[in-house]
């Protein structure tokens, strides 16, 4: 196909780079504003004040959890 073996495997991995930190992103953004929603209804019915939480630290392990074991299935195989 005109490429090398080095430029194929950056190739592969930047794909996958891109496939993972999307997913993370609009999964994060999809998680926030579903949870906003039900927490608003929850505490509406039982008349309470809103309040959000984020785990800030929890999502940050997450996503250098997900972007290491991204690095290593693309890079080990190829």
């Amino acid at each position: 196909m005109g490429v090398t073996k080095v430029e194929g495997k950056r190739i592969f991995m930047y794909e996958a780079f891109l496939v993972i930190v999307s997913a993370g992103i609009l999964g994060i953004l999809i998680g926030i504003i579903v949870a906003c929603l039900v927490t608003a209804q929850f505490n509406m019915f039982l008349e309470l004040p809103f309040s959000l939480n984020f785990p800030i630290y929890l999502v940050l392990t997450l996503c250098i959890v997900a972007l290491t074991t991204t690095y290593l299935a693309v890079h080990y195989p190829v």
